[in-house]
């Protein structure tokens, strides 16, 4: 059974997204809860279920115009949030990084980026985010829209996050930048 063509043009909140696809030919609903999201292809209304708790995210895709840029000349602050969290919940804390980024952060005033890192023994993910100002990212941590999936990675990992500034990069290409 196939979906048809590629989908753009992404909406989304936290329980419904609706993914239209340029040809009119009708659009994705995705209907979920934390475990278990129904995607119905509409106007056909052709269906399935997929249990969400063993989903692995392999990759997201940018653009070079929001690709994030470490560089000591950079106007901003990082944060380094590193968590530490049970190896079997480790994809679930990925994919709550992930949506929490998608549907809230991003939307956010003063984020630049996000960076999403696990860790190959399964122990740790690593946020890696910039944002324009300490100001912007301590207004964040007072929003309301990115307190609920705050307190759902509190529910099952510990972190320790930090703003840090970039003094130097190095690559062997260009040596010191």
């Amino acid at each position: 059974m196939s979906l048809g063509p590629p989908l753009h043009s992404l909406r989304s909140n936290a329980l419904f997204t609706k993914i239209e696809s340029p040809d009119s030919l009708g659009a994705l609903a995705v209907l979920g809860t934390s475990r278990r999201i129904v995607v119905q292809r509409l106007p056909w209304l052709i269906s399935f279920s997929l249990d969400v708790s063993s989903l692995i995210l392999n990759e997201t895709t940018s653009t070079t115009d929001d690709m994030t840029t470490i560089s000591k000349d950079n106007q901003c602050v990082t944060l380094i949030n590193v968590f530490t969290v049970e190896p079997d919940q480790q994809r679930k804390l990925v994919a709550l990084l992930i949506h929490a980024t998608d549907v809230a952060m991003r939307h956010v005033p003063g984020f630049i980026s996000a960076n999403i890192h696990r860790s190959l023994d399964g122990t740790k993910v690593v946020n890696y985010a910039q944002w324009r100002t300490r100001e912007h990212f301590e207004a964040m941590m007072k929003n309301p829209a990115a307190k609920p999936h705050m307190e759902q990675v509190a529910a099952i990992a510990k972190f320790e996050p930090a703003l840090y500034e970039v003094v130097g990069t190095y690559s062997t290409a260009t040596g010191n930048a």
